[in-house]
């Protein structure tokens, strides 16, 4: 990637728990600022880290991120997420903020011990001011599936999905507008120098109003290279976004995509550009809704490796977000 991100730590929250100390081989989060989520199975590991470093709020750094298999390389630099939000006929935050105020977080295996694991995320974030107005779960689901050994090539590594369900409750006694953004950055076959700095990218359909939502097809070039690349079934990344409230997406490298979100002024993606080439690949997705008291909103993100098509993606990606038991609900 091109910038070294400083990763400061300077918040101060309560102890988090972590379920089933026993099961840490699946699942484990670190409890001392910035904080990590790390998930390995069926050979694969996801791990994001800066999950709530106080600096990371207005920074670049919240969420820079793994995923590998084995010692493959790591395909992955920055996955996480951002918001604005706005009382109804009120005040209004005046830009984009990382996620950091982390007061809860656990790590578990799932229905299926040693097939899938699991982490929760909890953070109160404020609103033009208002603290804990908004409470936003996030709740990673790793599917890791062992692929036939290969010769080492990004094509060959197998098939994985981690989806990430999110929630975000309306805490506050007003109806808010929230704005909220998921942002990746892969570095397919590797870090940027290394084959990851020549990404491309294309965009498979868009249509919010439909529950798959968008798919954003990302694999490694070079520009000449005519997708796909690889036979079907190993075709590099889908990285898919429910499609309830998706209001944005925006395919751009990082220069454009990231740092619209950590500016100073209010952005909204533009939904552009639909291919994308030859590049270090960022990308982003947003969803817009609007929240009386106590009322629920809930999406996903699904980021599959070598995923056959996306409807197998989206119903196991969803499927397993869902043994989490969460589902929109109105308080």
């Amino acid at each position: 990637m091109q910038m070294n991100l400083t990763r400061k730590a300077t918040l101060s929250i309560a102890a988090l728990a972590t379920i089933s100390a026993a099961l840490a081989q699946s699942g484990t989060i670190g409890t001392s600022s910035p904080g990590f989520l790390q998930l390995v199975d069926g050979g694969w590991t996801y791990r994001v880290d800066n999950t709530f470093s106080s600096g990371a709020r207005t920074g670049t750094g919240g969420g820079l991120a793994n995923y590998t298999r084995g010692t493959s390389p790591d395909h992955l630099f920055q996955n996480w997420w951002w918001y604005r939000a706005a009382f109804v006929g009120g005040n209004a935050d005046t830009r984009e903020f990382a996620l950091t105020n982390l007061v809860a977080g656990q790590s578990f295996a799932g229905a299926v011990p040693g097939q899938y694991a699991f982490g929760v995320l909890t953070y109160d974030e404020p609103v033009a001011g208002v603290n804990k107005a908004l409470r936003i779960r996030l709740s990673y689901a790793f599917d890791g599936i062992t692929g036939a050994p290969g010769t080492g090539t990004f094509q060959s590594l197998g098939v994985a999905i981690m989806s990430v369900r999110w929630c975000i409750t309306n805490t506050s006694d007003k109806d808010i507008v929230v704005n909220f953004f998921n942002y990746l950055d892969l570095d397919v076959v590797g870090p940027s120098n290394t084959g990851g700095s020549n990404d491309m990218a294309r965009l498979e359909f868009f249509n919010p109003g439909n529950p798959v939502g968008g798919w954003i097809k990302v694999w490694d070039g070079p520009a000449t290279t005519t997708p796909p690349n690889a036979a079907p079934g190993r075709e590099g990344f889908n990285y898919i976004a429910s499609g309830d409230n998706l209001v944005g997406w925006q395919i751009a490298p990082w220069v454009s995509t990231r740092l619209g979100l950590t500016d100073t002024n209010v952005t909204n993606l533009p939904n552009t550009t639909t291919t994308f080439g030859a590049a270090d690949f960022s990308g982003a997705y947003q969803w817009r809704m609007t929240l009386r008291p106590g009322e629920t909103a809930c999406g996903f993100v699904n980021l599959g490796v070598n995923v056959p098509e996306p409807a197998s993606m989206i119903a196991l990606g969803a499927g397993l977000a869902g043994l989490l038991g969460l589902r929109r609900r109105k308080k």
